[in-house]
């Protein structure tokens, strides 16, 4: 899946690695821990989180996009980031609903699409934010309910 144009092999488990290791250094180090309450914290969980939803990692990837939601709304930070972060965490729990039928996964798409919707005009200006909080917005609004 995850391949450089050096390499041929697949490095999603090296990433995955990665990326956990730097997550539980941040947690459990005293050193790092002040990182908890930053922008590149919640950066770097939804950053996470996405690459999960690529792998095909959904249920993993939807902890990671709460926890990179939740650090965003703590920090105040409504950007471009938060709604990269809220797009993606919709588009997880609608994945989730669609494989389990858990309907909880589709009120929680709803509620996130409802804030970007509501928010619509702080993302306006960057099409690939707008054209994934419609497209999620749509496809629930299709769903039989």
């Amino acid at each position: 899946v995850y391949s450089t144009q050096v390499l041929e092999k697949d490095i999603s488990a090296e990433i995955e690695k990665a990326f956990i290791d730097c997550i539980w250094v941040i947690k459990n180090n005293a050193l790092y821990l002040k990182i908890k309450s930053t922008k590149n914290y919640a950066s770097v969980l939804w950053i996470f989180g996405n690459f999960l939803f690529s792998i095909d990692k959904i249920p993993e990837a939807t902890r990671y996009l709460e926890e990179g939601y939740n650090c965003f709304l703590l920090l105040g930070k409504h950007d471009k980031e938060f709604y990269q972060c809220c797009s993606r965490l919709g588009r997880a729990y609608l994945e989730q609903y669609k494989r389990t039928g858990n309907k909880i996964y589709y009120k929680k798409s709803r509620s996130v699409s409802d804030i970007l919707y509501d928010e619509r005009y702080n993302y306006m200006s960057d099409k690939t934010i707008k054209n994934y909080a419609t497209q999620l917005r749509k496809e629930l609004f299709d769903l039989p309910k």
